[in-house]
Order: structure tokens, then C-alpha cells, then sequence
């Protein structure tokens, strides 16, 4: 039971390391095996981190975690060294106003796709990854937007997820 909680709570972790290590993540994601090593592991399920930890991630999935040196790849496999980091499940937010912060102004009208990923790559960089939108984004540019990343069209990034459906519901409920 506590292996379980272990292998789900430490999966999040994954996104991050992508999320923030962009130059792995074609090599993590690709079916070899990869390796990283070095990092202080914190694990989600209120057990100690592990101090100079690792894991290998294959097919998009860890398939091992423990400690530096206790997990090998075969010969020739991918190693990332991720000494003086660490590496944690993924934080999820989930009330923001993605995209309309232009720094000198506030409001819809900063809705780009290049402002709202720019927003994202931010929340990526500090452990978030999901971000949700609490609906007030513009409808049309933000479901774009959010097939737009699930197609892969842009660079490592907080996933994007547009409460349309809450949306929609609110307005309902203020025409009755």
C-alpha cells in the first residue's frame, strides 16, 4: 500500500522535471530509458525526502526510484545529473487569470497566446503544473489555446485547463 501511494505521489513529480528541465524532456518522453540522478526527492506522501536520490523515467512513466547509485540503466541509456536540486510532486493552481497581467496593465485585453504561455512557463518554474483558469479568460482564444498545447504546438509549460463548462454555468445562473 505504501509502495502505491509512493509510485502515484511521485509520478507528479515527472511533469515538473520536464516542466523545468526542457532540454531532457524530448529524451524523457522517447521510449529509452532515463536516468536522473543526484536530487534530493521529495516523494508527497509525508515520508522523509530522499537525500541524493533517483530515478528512471521510460515511455513517459518512472519506472524506478531510490536512492543515487541503487538504480542502474543499461549501458549507452540517457543520464540527467540533477545534483543541488530538487525534485517534488507537481503543485496544481487552480485560480488564475492566465494572460492578463501585460506588466503595465491589467485586463483581457493582454490575452495573447504568447502572454498566456509566458504566464505558464512562469507557474511551470515554480512547481505548478496544472494551471486552471477560473473561467473569466476569453472563451474562444483560451479553447484554442488549450488545444493548441494538448497538440504539442509550444515549448515545456504549466498545463493549461479552461473551466468553460463553469463558465457557462455562471452565465446561465445570471439569466434566470
Amino acid at each position: 500500500m505504501k509502495h502505491t501511494r509512493l509510485w502515484t505521489a511521485f509520478s507528479f513529480s515527472f511533469l515538473f522535471t520536464v516542466a523545468v528541465s526542457p532540454a531532457a524532456a524530448p529524451q524523457a518522453i522517447g521510449t529509452a530509458a532515463v536516468l536522473f540522478d543526484g536530487a534530493r526527492l521529495i516523494i508527497g506522501d509525508g515520508s522523509p525526502p530522499i537525500e541524493s536520490g533517483a530515478f528512471v523515467v521510460k515511455n513517459g512513466r518512472i519506472t524506478a526510484i531510490g536512492r543515487r547509485g541503487s538504480i542502474t540503466v543499461a549501458k549507452g541509456e540517457q543520464r540527467v545529473d540533477l545534483a543541488g536540486t530538487t525534485v517534488m510532486p507537481a503543485m496544481i493552481n487552480v485560480h488564475v487569470h492566465i494572460g492578463y497581467e501585460g506588466y503595465t496593465s491589467w485586463g483581457a485585453a493582454n490575452y495573447t497566446a504568447q502572454n498566456a504561455l509566458d504566464h505558464l512557463q512562469r507557474e511551470a518554474f515554480y512547481g505548478i503544473g496544472v494551471t486552471q483558469s477560473v473561467g473569466s479568460s476569453p472563451t474562444d482564444a483560451s479553447i484554442e489555446f488549450q488545444r493548441n498545447q494538448d497538440a504539442g504546438k509550444f515549448p515545456p509549460a504549466s498545463r493549461f485547463l479552461f473551466m468553460r463548462a463553469w463558465r457557462r454555468r455562471m452565465v446561465d445562473l445570471t439569466r434566470s
